[in-house]
């Protein structure tokens, strides 16, 4: 039995007094809301405003006015001191030997409390200058402040297993509920194509999100070890609700306050996601030899069976004639609200009516089949080699946002096979060659395979689903036909590895990958802030990794306690643009600006180095490490048109990890962590042809400590 807990500080973050927040729930500690962010109204009662239903005889006035005074009144942020990240944690687990079997049990409880704070936070859009002359980048909209977030984790998991000589039969149940509360302050400034104005803006907004699995597996030993049978059944149900985020901006000129179209309409909304995953499958081996030598043949089926509901339910918040101090908390102030006696009051209207394409069904499925051959076609020459078949179909249900209709609509319908073949030749008793082959694929997820548009209310950038097509509104040029596909890999690996005592390692390894279709987050032309998965050009990636593992004793018999490790890799990508994004980036290109046909592929990293130095005391078991890793400046997200390319800037992250055990049979143990030691910052930027890097996110995390204690019960 393990009984564990910990304290983390970060100066920046915690026991700070302008720290923001909002009103909480009872429960919220556990991670989930109590009802206090319950949508106000349902599908039988969402009543639209018209002027001249509100005064019927039906009472549909008074409907609606209890509609109003069901939301919470909470608007604004307000400030509260935070406090420091704990942890708490519980295991126990045994094993009851009998004659013929065994029985086992473990349950574990682990509870984790974090809180961040973040001041100078960024949010900006930048885009080219219409003058081809002008290099620098023109601002559009900049967010500038603070927001606060609690992060709550509750796990538990439990786990029972039956054991004989040749069969072990093993269930497990997992639960995760987490929730998290971010509140935020900004200024706002736009200068984006004529809708000049400054504003500040409140943010609240909570997410709840849980999963619940149940893992039930078997592993079986037959006809004396010749047969091997292992097989899973784990149907997992996920959660994610969003209840009542709520955005409140008030335009300010410097001498009155306004709320209106152009600068935004305060809003709250809902988010409902449930998801059912069924997950099974078998695999069977069968060992023989071949001249002597041990191989082995290896077959398996598999089913992923998938279906998500998605829903989101936005209400926009009109002021109508309300007087505005700056509080956003007046907007639902009873006096405030519309009613028979008000008629000029708060009023609220429902997106979501008469059609709604942020509601969708999707499910999928994905039955597969394995069968691959192990053995030594040479005397130091072994030889893995197969093909997998995967049969994936993806139906969806929802509308469109110009009201079309789907039922059932099967968006992908695929039989592929998939091809592997690994050759790894002996050098010596310690060194190997390997060279492989290996075809693979990504599919697009749920949330890209839609239509739905999905606000992200901190940062007010917009996820729009890969199935809506982008038209450039200045000369009508269809950017993206909506038609998203599967990703088809070729892999190629070769790899040369040396093997030393103690677990050391040293391994020299290139790589190389042609992707057809690959998917990629791409700016999207009609509205600025929105982002949407595309399929780009064809893409190939070459890269080399260094690995090694090695201990210290080599340069000094003094350091035989130290261990070093690196893996370092290095990598060339390549994307052959559409046509569309070509043409886009060459009417937008600067004088003197060549345009190729090719750019490097969003998301891979040119290096990535992990690093570590550990010691280890023989005598106290003290362990004590430096980790560091970074990677290069990567591209985010693809500009395309007027939208320059969004790259992160590279981010050296040195830590620091102490632990030590102490007491009787070393029953107790202490430890420390310390993060981001060079305060570093995390940065995105846009980067464009001679024009000065500006940021699109800027985040300081700061420097964190933290403690650790645990018991043991032997």
């Amino acid at each position: 039995m393990t009984i564990s807990g910990g304290l983390s500080y970060n100066p920046n973050m915690h026991f700070n007094s302008n720290f923001l927040t909002s009103s909480k729930s009872s429960t919220d500690f556990l991670g989930f809301d109590d009802g206090l962010r319950a949508i106000p109204t349902d599908k039988n009662t969402n009543i639209p405003f018209r002027t001249n239903a509100l005064v019927d005889p039906y009472g549909v006035g008074t409907q609606y006015r209890k509609i109003l005074d069901g939301f919470n009144p909470n608007m604004a942020v307000s400030q509260a001191r935070s406090f420091a990240d704990f942890n708490l944690g519980f295991s126990l687990g045994n094993q009851i030997q009998k004659r013929n079997y065994s029985i086992g049990y473990n349950v574990g409880l682990s509870y984790i409390n974090n809180t961040e704070y973040y001041t100078d936070v960024e949010y900006n859009l930048y885009g080219k200058d219409r003058n081809m002359a002008n290099f620098e980048l023109e601002e559009r909209v900049k967010q500038k402040g603070s927001y606060g977030s609690n992060n709550v984790i509750a796990a538990a998991i439990g786990g029972l297993s039956f054991k004989t000589k040749t069969s072990k039969i093993a269930l497990s149940l997992m639960r995760i509920q987490n929730g998290e509360s971010k509140n935020g302050i900004f200024n706002f400034t736009s200068t984006n194509f004529g809708a000049n104005f400054s504003a500040f803006q409140h943010n609240i907004e909570y997410s709840e999100r849980s999963i619940t699995n149940v893992l039930l597996k078997g592993e079986h030993t037959m006809a004396k070890g010749k047969w091997d049978l292992r097989w899973n059944l784990s149907p997992t149900l996920s959660t994610i609700y969003d209840p009542d985020i709520r955005i409140a901006r008030y335009r300010n000129d410097g001498t009155s306050l306004t709320i209106g179209t152009e600068s935004g309409i305060p809003e709250r909304a809902w988010r409902f996601l449930d998801e059912v995953n069924y997950n099974g499958n078998t695999h069977i081996d069968y060992k023989y030899k071949v001249k002597g030598q041990n191989s082995k043949l290896k077959m398996g089926l598999n089913a992923v069976v998938k279906q998500r509901d998605f829903e989101i339910q936005n209400f926009q918040i009109y002021t109508n004639g309300l007087t505005l101090t700056g509080n956003p908390d007046e907007i639902f102030n009873p006096e405030n609200l519309w009613s028979p006696e008000n008629l000029n009051g708060v009023t609220y209207d429902p997106q979501f009516i008469p059609f709604n394409p942020n509601k969708f069904n999707s499910s999928s499925s994905n039955f597969g089949g394995y069968v691959s051959n192990e053995m030594f076609i040479a005397r130091k020459l072994k030889m893995i080699a197969g093909v997998r078949a995967e049969k994936f179909d993806l139906l969806y249900t929802g509308r469109n946002q110009s009201g079309e209709t789907f039922r059932n609509k099967k968006m992908f319908d695929e039989l592929k096979f998939f091809p592997t073949a690994n050759f790894i030749y002996e050098l010596t008793e310690k060194q190997n060659l390997r060279v492989s082959y290996a075809r693979t694929v990504a599919r697009p997820s749920f949330k890209e395979a839609s239509f739905a548009t999905i606000l992200d209310p901190i940062s007010g950038r917009t996820f729009i689903g890969g199935f809506f097509k982008d038209i450039n509104v200045q000369n009508g040029e269809e950017i993206w036909d909506g038609q998203l596909v599967s990703t088809d890999i070729d892999n190629f690996d070769i790899r040369w590895e040396l093997f030393q005592e103690e677990g050391q390692l040293i391994s020299v390894s290139s790589f190389y990958k042609m992707l057809k279709n690959p998917i990629e987050i791409v700016q999207y032309v009609q509205a600025a802030g929105n982002f949407q998965p595309r399929n780009v050009g064809n893409g190939t990636i070459l890269g080399f990794e260094f690995e090694l593992f090695k201990n210290l004793s080599g340069l000094s018999d003094k350091l035989s306690d130290l261990h070093f490790n690196l893996n370092a890799t290095y990598a060339y990508s390549q994307v052959e643009m559409s046509a569309s994004e070509l043409q886009s980036r060459q009417l937008t290109a600067r004088e003197g600006e060549v345009i190729k046909d090719t750019r490097p592929m969003a998301g891979q990293a040119p290096f990535i180095i992990n690093s570590g130095l550990t010691y280890k005391s023989p005598k106290s078991k003290m362990e004590l490490g430096v980790f560091y890793n970074v990677q290069g400046r990567t591209l985010r997200f693809v500009g395309v048109a007027d939208r320059p390319d969004v790259y992160t800037v590279p981010f050296h992250s040195l830590n620091l990890n102490f632990n030590i055990p102490f007491g009787e049979d070393d029953r107790f143990s202490a430890g420390c962590k310390v993060n981001n030691i060079l305060n570093s910052v995390r940065q995105e930027v846009f980067s464009a042809y001679n024009a000065q890097d500006q940021i699109f996110t800027n985040l300081n995390p700061g420097t964190s400590f933290s403690i650790r204690f645990g018991y043991q019960i032997r």
